[in-house]
This record gives C-alpha cells, sequence and structure tokens, in this order.
C-alpha cells in the first residue's frame, strides 16, 4: 500500500480524538474494555461505529453438522469485508479464520500493528506517580511477526485472506510491579496509545510475501542458517517464514547436509 499524506493525517486526528476521549474517563488508564490502540486501528479501517462488533453467522461444517459454531462477532463487518484488529498474537485467531473462510463468502483482513518508536514510562504502583517516558531500543518491522505468520499457513493462499500491518509510533504505560531493575523484569503492561501512523504493510498476494521475505541476494540453495543472517533474523523467525515460503511454493526444503537441511529457490 502506498501511504499517503491524508492517511498520516487522518490516523493522528483518530489518535487525537481518542486520547481525549480517555482524559474524560475519571478511572484513568486502562479502564475501557477495549484498549486505546485497538480501537484506534478499529477506527483506522472503518470511522463507522455501525459496523463495529457485527455478528456473522456460517453455515454448519460437514463434518460438525448442526452441531458446529454458527457464527463470530466480527470486529468491523463493512460491505463484503471483515476487519479483525488483533494486537497480540495472531493464533488465537485460527479458529475465528477458520469459520469465516471456510464457512461465508466474506472477505477477511487481519490488521496487526507493528511498533516501529516505541516511547515508554512506568507507573509506581504505591503512588500512583507517572515517569518521564523514554525511547525504547525496540523496534518493530516485519520480520517481527514471523512465528505469527506460521500460524497462518493454512489461510496465506486463500484469496479471501490478507494481513494490514500497520507500522505506528506509540506510547507504552507499564507497571513497575516486576522484579530486579527497579520492577521492570516481568513487570505488566498497562495501555499503549497511538501516536503517528509511518507506514502501511500488506500481505495479499504471494508477491507481497517474496518481497519482504525472500532476500534478492539468497543464492539458488542454502540453509536455514545462512537464510537467518540475510534477513537479520534468529531464533524460531528464521524456520517460520521458510515454512510460509515453502507453502507458497517459492523455496522447497531438501536433503540433510550434516546438521542442516538444504533448501532451493524454485
Amino acid at each position: 500500500m502506498s501511504i499517503t499524506e491524508h492517511m498520516k493525517l487522518r490516523f493522528a486526528r483518530i489518535c487525537s480524538e481518542e486520547l481525549v476521549q480517555y482524559s474524560k474517563v475519571d478511572d484513568g488508564i486502562g479502564t475501557y474494555a477495549e484498549k486505546r490502540l485497538h480501537v484506534t486501528l478499529k477506527r483506522f479501517v472503518c470511522d463507522d461505529p455501525e459496523c463495529y462488533e457485527i455478528k456473522v453467522n456460517g453455515e454448519p461444517s460437514e463434518s460438525q453438522g448442526r452441531r458446529g459454531r454458527r457464527g463470530f462477532v466480527a470486529d468491523v463487518l463493512t460491505g463484503n469485508t471483515v476487519y479483525e484488529i488483533q494486537t497480540a498474537s495472531l493464533y488465537p485467531l485460527k479458529s475465528k479464520i477458520e469459520f469465516l473462510l471456510e464457512r461465508t463468502e466474506l472477505e477477511l483482513v487481519v490488521v496487526h500493528p507493528l511498533i516501529e518508536i516505541k516511547w515508554v514510562a512506568w507507573i509506581d504502583p504505591g503512588s500512583g506517580v507517572v515517569s518521564k517516558r523514554h525511547r525504547s531500543p525496540k523496534k518493530e518491522n516485519v520480520f517481527s511477526i514471523a512465528r505469527d505468520l506460521y500460524a497462518m499457513i493454512p489461510f496465506i493462499r486463500n484469496e479471501r485472506f490478507r494481513i494490514m500491518l500497520p507500522v505506528i509510533e506509540a506510547e507504552e504505560y507499564r507497571m513497575l510491579d516486576g522484579w530486579g531493575r527497579g520492577g521492570k523484569l516481568g513487570s505488566s503492561r498497562v495501555e499503549r496509545y497511538p501516536l503517528s501512523l509511518i507506514d502501511v504493510i500488506e500481505l495479499n498476494t504471494s508477491e507481497d510475501y517474496l518481497k519482504y521475505y525472500l532476500p534478492p541476494d539468497l543464492p539458488e540453495s542454502f540453509t536455514a542458517s545462512e537464510y537467518s543472517r540475510l534477513i537479520g533474523s534468529k531464533g524460531i523467525a528464521p524456520y517460520s517464514l521458510l515454512s510460509v515460503l515453502c507453502e507458497l511454493g517459492t523455496v522447497e526444503k531438501g536433503e540433510k547436509v550434516g546438521r542442516s537441511f538444504i533448501y532451493r529457490k524454485k
């Protein structure tokens, strides 16, 4: 998606309006059933409350018969498209995605934010005093959702399934209720407030996945370690992405040489 200045200004306006709305609540940070980040993204994709929390019914599956679950509540339903806002792991959405794709004819867009710029402020649980915010060194990018994409493998080839990744700047409030480092380790997050829109990444087609996850300098044959080095990501993420690329038919997993499998571009 080509992000426009209008989109950035619209997102900033929604952020400002939500901040004003929060300030009217006496109970303070985190009192809403819906978190501010979730609400802001919902308004970004569709700023019409009439489209929110719509019950979507579907035909019973053949395997479950009449006892199968017949409906879910969509975050946003506008026209023939459902938008599901997921600010945490995508894995819990699997049953909902499966239902919408298999038992309805609706289009589905999963919206998941990537926080590229994050400011953190700490709340003292005793006094309620909020510290001055500081910029976190942690930055999310398109590789941050690698593990989540692994859970989406059954759906990524479905033409009615898309992923939208708004890249944003946000402010996060955390409670000093953990251990070590003044209570920061293992602390609980209270709230996240989006501040600005930086970009919007869309994963709609195989070409989109290849654009972001298949490095142009990747050799014809390679190992997972070589792939990991080229994308600058470690741990389980490279293996998750390689599974996605294999599902898309762009890469195939070959024989094992020594301790590593050999992957080949197709």
